[in-house]
């Protein structure tokens, strides 16, 4: 019996003990169930936060994903219309080309025209100062035709005159 009452006493004291540990214990678990519940917010809050950037990130995902495809639209029609241009510039250097030739050969032309050209006025140059010698020539051999024909007059009337004196002398003698 007396161990039995040594062991309410020691009993009692853990009990006695225990009740001043329980004050403690309770406001240890109502902070740890505090902390689990404010975790558990954490928890969603994270994971409302993680939600919202994600799909901020997927609205930028898309949003870039429609620049790019965008980007490669124009990219597209800028290479589209870069060929279409060196096409036309191959075209517009052969035309060129062309120009060129046919310009080289119209200039040997007009070298050749300016040539005949020049010939020609010199030909002609020398037709008029031949005309013009001619002319000089024929005037000169009029002139002298002139003064022949007049030489000639005087020694018809010489001679007519020398014919009617020698047929006098010849009545005479």
């Amino acid at each position: 019996m007396a161990q039995t009452q040594d062991n309410l006493d020691r009993l009692e004291d853990i009990i006695y003990e225990l009740d001043g540990q329980i004050k403690p214990l309770e406001k240890q678990a109502q902070t740890a169930k505090r902390f689990l519940e404010l975790d558990q917010e954490r928890r969603e809050l994270y994971l409302d936060v993680l939600v919202a950037q994600m799909t901020a990130n997927k609205e930028k995902l898309n949003q870039a994903e429609e620049n790019l495809a965008k980007i490669q639209e124009e990219l597209s029609a800028y290479y589209s219309k870069r060929d279409e241009l060196e096409l036309e510039n191959q075209t517009l250097k052969s035309k060129r080309h062309e120009l060129n030739q046919t310009l080289a050969a119209d200039q040997a032309k007009l070298l050749e025209l300016t040539r005949l050209i020049s010939d020609l006025e010199r030909q002609i140059d020398l037709s008029k100062l031949e005309s013009s010698q001619a002319a000089t020539s024929r005037k000169e051999n009029e002139a002298r035709m002139a003064v022949l024909a007049e030489k000639l007059e005087q020694t018809e009337k010489d001679c007519q005159a020398k014919s009617e004196n020698l047929s006098l002398i010849s009545e005479i003698g």
